[in-house]
């Protein structure tokens, strides 16, 4: 497992943030689209009592994670490519002013040039949620939809696992939705996670978030 440190953090976010930076090579047809799962260490759809109590102390992690199943980036195509990444804060991440930093899975099974491309379009398109990406790694990563049906798994210390809300409350009850999304999303419903954890040791944030409603689903 191959570990890029902490100048691709530097570059990412010079990517996004120098004016004179050339942009990639992607048009509106040709952006890369597919399928994105996101986890939060705090409840995405609850009383406002439940979130009260959160908000303070929890949320201070989420998990990112993208299926690619189109869509090309200086001319490689993206598609089949899984991306995970951890992010972690010292606050709640809707602070979206506060530092924080990330760990980034690009799954092995990708080309060398498809991970540089995946890399380009994370630096691209998300620096401001990834803040400082202390380690780019190849790994085993799944990121998986179907039906409603979602699982993320990257490097066997990232693990994220369960289903959309079948009633879709989040979409008839807003007000009871918490949280926007880290990642632009297409479509998008609540989840209900069974399994959740990450214990990497180059974040230095790891937990275990069971059995709650702490997920986003839905395209990209």
């Amino acid at each position: 497992m191959n570990s890029h440190r902490l100048l691709i953090g530097v570059v990412f976010v010079g990517i996004a943030a120098c004016a004179g930076a050339p942009s990639l090579s992607v048009n509106a047809s040709g952006a890369p689209k597919g399928d994105y799962v996101e986890g939060r260490t705090a409840t995405i759809f609850a009383g406002p009592c439940h979130y009260a109590s959160e908000q303070a102390q929890m949320g201070r992690e989420a998990v990112m994670a993208w299926h690619l199943s189109s869509g090309a980036v200086d001319g490689v195509s993206l598609a089949g490519v899984d991306v995970v990444a951890v992010v972690a804060a010292d606050v709640n991440l809707e602070h979206a002013d506060a530092p924080r930093a990330s760990v980034v899975y690009v799954s092995d099974r990708a080309s060398a040039a498809q991970a540089a491309a995946a890399e380009s379009w994370l630096g691209a398109n998300h620096a401001a949620a990834l803040g400082q990406i202390v380690a780019v790694k190849r790994a085993p990563v799944v990121v998986s939809k179907v039906g409603d049906r979602f699982e993320v798994k990257a490097a066997g210390v990232v693990e994220m696992a369960g289903a959309a809300r079948a009633d879709r409350k989040c979409c008839s009850m807003p007000n009871e939705l918490w949280y926007v999304p880290l990642a632009a999303m297409g479509t998008r419903v609540v989840g209900s996670v069974e399994t959740f954890r990450q214990n990497d040791p180059d974040l230095g944030h790891d937990f275990s978030f069971p059995a709650d409603n702490c997920a986003f689903v839905g395209t990209f």
